[in-house]
């Protein structure tokens, strides 16, 4: 394992079987508790985002990923791209994309792995985040673990 180390932020390079892993670890303090945040992309998820922003044509956009209060469950995650840092984003770069996170939706982050597959019924993105529970029978939406956390509504 690479690591690359600054005040704030940690992008560690894991080669397994001949494949590179990125992952990306922050830690700051968010309302007195401190959070390590991993998010893992997958070679099809990093490879579907810069699909994305070359087929808009927005080859320097950020790629915004948010949970939004919605949807049958109560929350469903936010993917889109962004021209501009709005307050409380955070900044990071994973395998070359800019990426922004918001500040309500970090603890609920942490550790979530998001591919990218193609089946008959055509692709889209895949979570797997440890801190949703029951998600909805449309698959869109999910109830959170609330545990230990909090979130502004």
């Amino acid at each position: 394992m690479i690591l690359f180390a600054s005040k704030t932020t940690t992008l560690a390079i894991k080669r397994r079987k001949s494949k590179l892993k990125l992952s990306l670890v922050c830690s700051w303090v968010l309302a007195q508790k401190k959070f390590d945040i991993m998010i893992h992309l997958t070679e099809s998820a990093e490879a579907e985002i810069k699909r994305m922003q070359a087929s808009s044509q927005q080859l320097q956009s950020y790629f915004r990923l948010a949970i939004k209060e919605g949807g049958c469950s109560g929350w469903y995650y936010n993917l889109e791209l962004s021209q501009a840092v709005q307050a409380g984003d955070r900044t990071y770069t994973i395998a070359g994309i800019p990426v922004l996170l918001d500040s309500q939706s970090l603890p609920y982050l942490e550790n979530m792995r998001l591919d990218y597959a193609e089946d008959l019924m055509g692709g889209g993105f895949r979570f797997y985040n440890s801190h949703t529970a029951n998600p909805c029978n449309c698959g869109l939406s999910f109830h959170l673990n609330l545990q230990d956390k909090s979130i502004e509504r």
